[in-house]
């Protein structure tokens, strides 16, 4: 078994999914799905395409401004190109993002709130911080993403910025990338937030996804309401 396995061809499988950008529902995920579908027909496997209509969404825009002294620093939201790496470069490719977060506009002092879990923000209260109408600030790890807008919304936050720790991932844990494995200033991570009782599609818990069956009304699903941004930790020390 060990034989047949071939960098070469870990390799190759790699690129042909991850040549392009391909969040969910994109037509760079219809082409992971074709590019699937394809080799492992070559594999002498039975194939079998499966088509579901989930709810899903898309970046609009987004901005990180720090505003001082009649000064407006925009910070960085996207992932700069990597040299040798021209997939960092696709024009394709979206702000950082992670699904359902809220919409909206926030101007705010900063509360930095550790890793944003329950015992962080417990921690900010007994310390007399309020983080009513502020924007939150939190590093990922110590809990999941969505965990940390519930949160954030719940203590009255008006905006939600998530950033990656070099401590966590990053050049404290060994070389970043592109020389080594780690995350560099410029990385972003990606994901949802979603945080609900049941898993999967948000509108059809328990039932088939498609387009011409039962659905709840998205104004009667606990989705987020508060704007979250990712960063990387440059722009998050800014």
């Amino acid at each position: 078994l060990f034989e047949t396995i071939s960098p070469t061809q870990l390799y190759r499988y790699h690129d042909l999914i991850a040549d392009r950008p391909h969040p969910a529902g994109s037509e760079g995920d219809r082409h992971v799905i074709q590019v699937l579908e394809r080799e492992f027909r070559g594999m002498g496997l039975e194939v079998e395409v499966h088509g579901f209509d989930p709810y899903l969404c898309r970046p609009v825009s987004g901005e990180v401004e720090v505003q001082a002294g009649g000064e407006r620093i925009g910070l960085q939201v996207i992932e700069r190109p990597v040299d040798g790496d021209p997939a960092s470069a696709d024009p394709r490719q979206d702000i950082g993002w992670n699904a359902y977060s809220g919409s909206g506009e926030a101007s705010a002092e900063v509360v930095y709130a550790n890793y944003g879990r329950l015992e962080d923000f417990q921690k900010l209260g007994e310390l007399g911080v309020s983080c009513q109408g502020k924007v939150v600030l939190a590093r990922y790890g110590g809990n999941f993403r969505g965990c940390k807008w519930r949160f954030a919304e719940a203590a009255g936050a008006a905006a939600l910025v998530l950033f990656t720790d070099p401590a966590n991932d990053g050049y404290k844990r060994g070389l970043p990338y592109p020389e080594g494995g780690f995350a560099n200033g410029s990385s972003i991570q990606r994901g949802s937030i979603l945080n609900l009782p049941w898993r999967g599609d948000p509108l059809t818990p328990g039932w088939p996804t498609t387009a011409e069956g039962q659905r709840l009304n998205p104004d009667q699903v606990p989705l987020p309401k508060l704007p979250e941004q990712p960063l990387g930790w440059p722009a998050a020390e800014q």
